[in-house]
């Protein structure tokens, strides 16, 4: 038995009987129902046919949710999550050397001459590997991330994405973390999910890196502070020579057309980082947060950047222009008098504008 879950629609387990001789995996959905009163029962449906001589349940990416490890017929392993989807599995083990002692060792992708025929005595997320030799050894196959932004993002998402984009989001994380060694040191995680989500959703890098500067002495990393641009209106400020000012990199146009999924990971995040607003202790890991926020929300919605950067000034560089939705949002249309009508090519809105050297210009909707 394993992924047992709410999938959207039924509160549903699926069962795994495997039959070795004829090397077939029959899997079948259990569904739990309750009629008018209160009985219940279990419906079973067939779900598919799998190439498969063991299986296992094990706890592997999911917190509460279990997986399934089987063997396939020429000995490699692979995790069955999100349903029936497939993560293949590489295992590293000890290399067996005569001419080492025990202490000493060294690590492989594959035991040299072995070839895996079954798992057994699975134990959350240990289970024991058996090689054709008869030889055996314990392994533990624990990738769910330790980072707790990481788990709740995923787990975020998870409730928002189709199953289909959830199952690849959740895969190229793990290929990403995987190529960091599965490492836990702090914003790891995080930053390897920040990868697979950009790679799966095709997000880019909308800013320019900031040129390289010498930082050695203090009166140059002044200007690197976000109080150097806030203060150089400051009258007190004026007679005195301030650092040279650094350049905020512009956000240029999208290259492509946004994902179209794009607009519900943006809410997701965004209600997740107002409900961590109201967590103290969880205001480093909400830095975190809005700044992959504002990474999305520039292609889509800068308004919603521009709300995350007052919040927290150090989320991003600069500010949200419209150059991240075109070289100008505005279009005229006609004018009388002082009065110029325009539009807003993204929204449709109608707008007028009146223009005076005194007062500025005053804008407010037709609508």
């Amino acid at each position: 038995m394993f992924d047992q879950r709410w999938d959207g629609h039924n509160d549903r387990s699926i069962l795994g009987i495997c039959l070795p001789a004829s090397e077939t995996l029959l899997t079948f959905s259990l569904i739990r129902r309750r009629d008018e009163k209160k009985y219940e029962s279990v419906e079973v449906a067939i779900l598919s046919q799998l190439p498969a001589i063991s299986i296992a349940s094990i706890r592997a990416t999911r917190e509460k949710v279990w997986d399934a490890i089987i063997v396939k017929p020429d000995g490699r392993l692979t995790l069955l999550t999100h349903g029936l989807r497939e993560i293949p599995l590489q295992l590293e083990g000890k290399v067996d050397r005569p001419d080492l002692m025990d202490v000493d060792g060294g690590t492989t992708s594959n035991k040299s001459g072995h070839t895996v025929i079954g798992v057994e005595s699975a134990a959350i997320s240990s289970v024991t590997i058996v090689y054709n030799d008869g030889s055996k050894s314990r392994t533990s196959i624990d990738l769910i991330p330790n980072d707790l932004t990481t788990s709740q993002v995923l787990q975020v998402l998870a409730q928002t994405l189709p199953a289909q984009y959830c199952f690849s989001l959740h895969r190229a994380f793990l290929e990403v973390w995987s190529s960091r060694h599965f490492s836990m040191s702090d914003g790891v995680e995080f930053d390897c999910f920040e990868a697979a989500l950009a790679h799966v959703f095709n997000l880019r890098d909308l800013a320019k890196p900031h040129p390289a500067r010498d930082l050695s002495h203090a009166w140059q990393a002044l200007s690197h502070s976000s109080s150097h641009e806030r203060f150089r209106a400051d009258p007190a400020l004026a007679r005195l020579e301030l650092p040279s000012r650094m350049e905020t990199p512009k956000p240029s146009r999208h290259p492509s057309k946004p994902h179209k999924l794009l607009a519900p990971i943006l809410y997701a995040l965004h209600t997740m980082g107002e409900d961590m607003r109201l967590v103290p202790h969880r205001y480093e890991d909400l830095l975190r947060l809005v700044s992959l926020i504002c990474r999305v929300a520039l292609v889509i919605r800068p308004e919603w950047a521009d709300y995350w950067k007052r919040l927290c000034p150090d989320a991003m560089a600069g500010w949200p222009t419209s150059a991240t939705t075109g070289e100008c949002d505005f279009q005229r249309e006609s004018s009388q008098n002082d009065i110029i009508y325009i539009s807003h090519r993204t929204s449709g809105r109608s707008y007028a504008c009146v223009a005076d050297r005194h007062v500025g210009v005053a804008l407010w909707s037709n609508q």
